[in-house]
């Protein structure tokens, strides 16, 4: 098998903002935090952001916690962040990642009864829609794809390379793959759109798209 790392670069002030928030964990008592759960899988998350506004980075901390009887498992790979703009909420998927023409992404597996903490990061983006009408951002949630089935997938858990080159693996896994697949979407969390860095003097500006 040929295996391939694939590198993922995060922004300096993404990095900083992670390190820091990793040592602390979700604050259970933050009334901001985040919590989904469905089907015996609980998620929790808290975000953090130098101010939010249009290519913000934003750092998050959130814990997954399986109350099954089976394993599970999901993708550690950099999350998609989306936009609606008809509600105005980001989304924030962890574990979309699924086997591609020749990718297939490495596995963490979550035992019965365990909570794992983790941390990722990326950039807000409002995607300019100059014909359609878009509400500015008011709100930021979390969502977990995850795979219910483990044993399918056991050549793919805790491997050292964030994905691996395999093209015949990645069409044999694809099938099981879409099948084991299950969601938990956690409640929002209301974001301030446009508020300006602590660091920065200027006087305030209307957010622009």
């Amino acid at each position: 098998m040929t295996i391939a790392a694939r590198v993922i670069l995060l922004p300096l002030l993404t990095v900083l903002l992670l390190a820091s928030c990793a040592s602390r964990g979700v604050d259970m008592e933050e009334p901001n935090r985040v919590l989904g759960k469905e089907d015996d899988v609980r998620v929790d998350a808290q975000f953090f952001a130098q101010g939010y506004s249009q290519g913000s980075n934003v750092s998050i901390v959130y814990e997954i916690e399986n109350l099954r009887t089976a394993p599970i498992a999901f993708a550690s790979m950099t999350p998609e962040i989306a936009y609606e703009g008809e509600t105005g909420v980001f989304t924030v998927t962890v574990g979309s990642e699924v086997p591609g023409n020749e990718l297939v992404p490495r596995l963490i597996e979550i035992k019965p009864g365990e909570r794992v903490k983790l941390t990722a990061g990326g950039r807000l983006i409002v995607p300019v829609a100059r014909d359609l009408l878009v509400m500015a951002p008011r709100e930021i949630r979390l969502k977990l794809v995850y795979l219910k089935q483990v044993e399918p997938f056991r050549e793919l858990i805790g491997i050292p390379e964030v994905a691996v080159r395999d093209p015949a693996l990645a069409d044999k896994l694809f099938p099981s793959w879409i099948e084991h697949s299950a969601t938990v979407i956690t409640n929002t969390s209301p974001i301030r759109w446009g508020a300006r860095k602590p660091d920065d003097g200027a006087a305030d500006r209307r957010n622009r798209f």
